[in-house]
């Protein structure tokens, strides 16, 4: 079923009166059978596959939205005032799952750093939200493995996000950019990455093979420029590349670009 709600699920425990068979015999007066809330069940569940499905494919929809309900009554009843930072960690959660699977390579530091920064805050508040507990360790550990100090170590710490949750367009994407990034920073000198005369400039010396840029560099380039564009021309090229191909070579040019721009 879909958009449906459960509100609640309620259990009545017949069997704790007798087998059906003398049920059916007693007066119906005298069938007075327990009734059991199991709706934390089935919200503890939600749980369980929201906390599953952000580890494993990165998206955090589910668990923002379980939270936020989960924390409406205690927010309407403290007019916003109380877990404050466990709903600001749920939306930036939910943020990034999104601007990382749409490629917003721009917005990567700065989310990433309130993300580590609202951590330790909402340790404090945990109590409130005792399902979100479990996972607090593993985001930490997550976003603490990507490198915010520089906008290349920054972007080839996201690309690594990405192969670890199955975004491996989006890694080849934000890899491809992070090498146009890395020769405007250190080859032009300039500090504008969004100016488009600039991006084409350090692009057309990418692939003019300039002498000033390391041939490691233009050699990790070009590699990429291949998957890059076969997986973005859907496969309709005479020399394809099957899925586990795209895999593993991008954790091959991950792993080049950390060993040649860090």
């Amino acid at each position: 079923l879909r958009d449906v709600k459960i509100e609640k699920i309620v259990y009545g425990a017949i069997e704790a009166l007798d087998s059906i068979e003398v049920v059916k015999s007693m007066p119906i007066e005298k069938r007075i059978v327990p009734i059991f809330d199991l709706t934390s069940f089935t919200t503890l569940s939600d749980w369980i596959i929201g906390i599953e499905r952000f580890l494993e494919t990165g998206n955090a929809e589910m668990i923002k939205n379980l939270g936020m309900v989960s924390l409406k009554p205690l927010l309407i009843k403290t007019r916003g005032k109380s877990a404050q930072n466990i709903r600001k960690l749920l939306q930036l959660l939910n943020s990034f799952s999104k601007i990382s699977s749409t490629c917003r390579s721009p917005q990567f530091r700065d989310t990433i750093k309130v993300i580590l920064d609202v951590i330790p805050r909402v340790e404090e508040e945990l109590h409130f939200l005792k399902p979100f507990a479990p996972l607090m360790e593993k985001v930490r550990i997550k976003f603490s493995k990507i490198d915010v100090a520089g906008e290349i170590s920054c972007e080839l710490g996201v690309a690594s996000w990405c192969l670890e949750h199955g975004f491996i367009q989006q890694g080849l994407t934000i890899l491809r950019e992070s090498i146009v990034n890395y020769v405007i920073i250190n080859i032009l000198n300039e500090k504008n990455l969004k100016d488009k005369a600039i991006r084409d400039k350090a692009e057309k010396m990418l692939n003019d093979d300039h002498k000033e840029i390391p041939s490691s560099i233009k050699k990790l380039w070009r590699e990429i420029i291949i998957y890059r564009n076969d997986i973005n021309h859907a496969g309709w090229r005479e020399d394809t590349h099957s899925p586990e191909d795209f895999e593993r070579k991008l954790r091959e040019f991950i792993n080049r670009a950390f060993q040649i721009m860090i």
